[in-house]
Formats: C-alpha cells, sequence, structure tokens
C-alpha cells in the first residue's frame, strides 16, 4: 500500500485524495499480445503435435513394389500448472495519521474502506496495476529454481524469491530451447559486459544491432516468417539500439507497418517488431547484480500463438475478491489459481540474448 507517512500533514499539505498523483509508470502492453491464453487446462494433460510422416517418393518403378512403414512422427508435451496466491489486508487505523484519513466515514462505517475514495482512487487503481505487473513477471520471468545474487543465482538480492518461483516461466522455456539447439541462439555479446554502461555502449556500437537482428532472421526456421503473427519481439534497449542504428546505416527512420486494424508497428526487412518495455522494467528490478543486468538485451523472433500459458480458470486471475471482516475489522483482498507455460514447437523460435 501507499506509505502516506511520506507526505505532509498540515494546513499546507494534502487533504485531497484527487491531489495526489500517481508515479509515471510505462503504458503496460497486453502480456498476451506476447503469448497465447489456454484457459480449461488440467495439470498433467497432455499435448500431442504430430510433426511429419518421413519422406516419400522413390526413383524407378515395378510390379510387386516393396512397401515401407508409415512412421508419423510427432511430440509430446505435458502442461505443469503451479499454485499462485494474492493475500492483502489493511485495517483503517493504518491511514489514521495519514492524508488518507480525510477520506474515511465516521461511525461504526469508519473501518470499512469499501467505497471511500481512499479504495476508489488509490487503492484499487494501484492493486490492479500490481495484478498486471504479477502476470508479467510470473508469465515470462517465473523460475521455480530462482535464486538470489548471492546464492550464485541471477535474482536481485533483497527480492522475495516466492515472487519468481511461481512457475518456470517463458524465458526459462526459450533459454531451455536454445540451449539444447545453438543454432536458433545468437549470442549478444553486450550482455557479457560487467557493467551497466559497457552493456549499454556495447549493444549501441555501430552495427551490432543491426547485426544481431540479421543474423536472426538469417538462421530462423522458414516456417516462422509465415505464420500470420510472426513478430520480432525484443527489449526496449535493443530496439533503441536498433533504431539508431537503422538511421546512421541507411540515413532514414525505422519504417512502420500495418498489422491489424490499423495498428501500426515498426518492421525490419518486412517483420513487425514488437517492443516490450515490460521486460526491461523486470529484469532492472529482478535480474540485477547492483553492477549489471542479467542479459538486459533479449529478441525472440517467433509467434505469439507458438508461447503457451495455462491456466485452469478462465483467466489467468478470474476473479478478486475483496471483503470486510465485521469480527476483525480488517479489509481483505484474495485471488488464487494456477499458471504454467509452454514452448509449443521448439523449433518455431529465434532468440538473442
Amino acid at each position: 500500500m501507499v506509505d502516506f507517512n511520506q507526505f505532509t500533514l498540515n494546513n499546507q499539505g494534502v487533504k485531497d485524495l484527487s491531489e495526489v498523483l500517481f508515479a509515471t509508470a510505462i503504458k503496460q502492453n497486453n502480456v498476451f499480445n506476447t503469448a497465447t491464453l489456454i484457459t480449461g487446462v488440467e495439470n498433467g494433460k497432455k499435448l500431442d503435435f504430430v510433426d511429419n510422416m518421413g519422406n516419400v517418393g522413390l526413383a524407378g518403378r515395378s510390379c510387386d513394389p516393396t512397401y515401407s512403414a508409415i512412421g508419423i512422427q510427432g511430440v509430446e508435451k505435458t502442461w505443469v500448472l503451479d499454485p499462485w496466491n494474492i493475500a492483502k489486508s489493511i485495517c483503517y487505523t493504518q491511514l489514521e495519521d495519514t492524508i488518507a484519513r480525510f477520506s474515511l466515514e465516521g461511525g461504526t462505517n469508519r473501518d470499512d474502506l469499501q467505497g471511500s475514495e481512499f479504495y476508489d482512487k488509490i487503492l484499487t487503481p494501484l492493486m490492479d496495476k500490481a495484478i498486471k505487473e504479477f502476470v508479467w513477471r510470473a508469465v515470462w520471468f517465473g523460475d521455480k529454481a530462482a535464486k538470489n545474487v548471492a546464492q550464485s543465482g541471477v535474482i536481485t538480492d533483497g527480492v522475495d524469491l516466492n515472487l519468481i518461483k511461481i512457475t518456470d516461466g517463458l524465458w526459462k522455456r526459450v533459454f531451455a530451447v536454445a540451449a539444447a539447439n545453438t543454432a536458433q541462439h545468437t549470442t549478444i555479446a553486450a550482455n557479457s559486459q560487467t557493467t551497466y554502461a559497457a552493456q549499454k555502449s556495447g549493444i549501441r556500437t555501430a552495427g551490432v544491432a543491426i547485426g544481431i537482428v540479421d543474423a536472426m532472421l538469417d538462421a530462423a526456421d522458414p516456417r516462422i516468417a509465415y505464420a500470420d503473427d510472426a513478430t520480432l519481439m525484443m527489449t526496449r534497449s535493443l530496439y533503441e539500439a536498433l533504431r539508431r542504428d537503422y538511421r546512421d546505416t541507411y540515413k532514414q527512420t525505422i519504417p512502420f507497418m500495418e498489422v491489424a486494424n490499423g495498428v501500426q508497428l515498426p518492421s525490419y526487412d518486412g517483420v513487425p517488431i514488437l517492443v516490450v518495455p515490460e521486460w526491461d522494467v523486470n529484469i532492472n528490478e529482478f535480474e540485477n547484480s547492483g553492477t549489471a543486468w542479467n542479459l538486459p538485451h533479449r529478441a525472440i523472433f517467433t509467434s505469439a500463438k507458438n508461447l503457451l500459458v495455462g491456466t485452469k480458470a478462465t483467466a489467468v486471475l478470474d476473479e478478486l475478491v475483496s471483503n470486510f471482516d465485521d469480527r476483525k475489522r480488517d479489509n481483505y483482498f484474495y485471488a488464487a489459481g494456477d499458471l504454467g507455460t509452454m514452448v509449443k514447437e521448439d523449433a518455431l523460435i529465434q532468440v538473442a540474448y
């Protein structure tokens, strides 16, 4: 919740919560522009993908030909759903010595914050923002084996690991695909630098960003480009480097293309680019050693239909319950569910980091 104790409480201070301004936040993408939500999933459910039946057609022709067996090839994957919860509470006494006290009712109902100005103008918008951030963090940066930097991991020291251990997110899945299929991985040398400054300057060196994207597109499975929603998703850090590199190399701004219903995205060599600043935000907060970021520059060339997010419910968060406890006189928020991720076809990913 907001720490109102940091604000002045006197005749010169704020008394109306409508005067409280929210800190500037990025305009969030919908996380499901980057992946596809599958609802009604059962934990342990198998997904079977038929690939091919091998090559057919041999040279020659004769009577009584030799018949070979049909061997259908495919891949089977299993959904692993992990439980999560949101449990928050607040008592009106936490607001008594703050500017929020002016929004509280008098008498018996003073304890019940629902419907108050504080609840509507401050608490509800902040809860909505926190939930969206939770979904981005879990879907992309979840890691059930997460460790802090001090434990030889990559998670920022001081961060509660339970914020990360929700499930194995899509980045962990993508890294595993790249490790098993090195031709699908383009190395970004700037990521290995040991200071923020060196990581920034490394990606902005002339020719570097264009070289990364060219290498990705050249190495990618041709089937990716034929997907109707094939997109080059990248961190803002990489996009800004690419934009500058493109301008300096070709003496023109990076072009835009219409992808659907008047929506335009920047593009490179005919491929739409989706800039994902939420990746940058999460890396800065949760994968930060104090001197450098963990793989700050990243990109994936694939289709959102190839990156799956599963839940048994009708949405990642289908309901947030809020109530007031008449006995304890506390206000509660609660939600729970399950979540899992999956790369549908490993071959249909090209990644740079």
